[in-house]
């Protein structure tokens, strides 16, 4: 059984029979009724959460080293509009993921 659904961040971290409806679905037909199969289960859907949080703080640490560098090569005033286009990133960001 193949299911897609939004993934919201506040319940990243939360896995497990509640947080999926791949559980919810084992008693009707092609879901899973198998322990073996709930706990691979759980632990790809782990292993899929440290991957998108290791490319989250990598994408985080890229644009970082990006300010680093036009802070410390250019002057002043690209440094400030770079600062200024990551915040305004960062709150548009903040504001699709509510």
């Amino acid at each position: 059984m193949i299911t897609i659904e939004r993934v919201y961040l506040r319940n990243f971290f939360r896995t497990g029979p509640s947080a999926s409806p791949f559980y919810a679905s084992s008693s009707g037909p092609g879901g899973v009724t198998t322990p073996e199969l709930q706990d691979a289960h759980t632990m790809l859907l782990r292993c899929n959460n440290v991957c998108v949080l290791l490319t989250f703080v990598g994408l985080l640490l890229a644009i970082l080293g990006i300010m680093a560098y036009v802070w410390t090569t250019f002057t002043l005033a690209p440094g400030i509009f770079v600062s200024v286009c990551f915040i305004v990133s960062l709150i548009a960001a903040c504001y699709a993921l509510r």
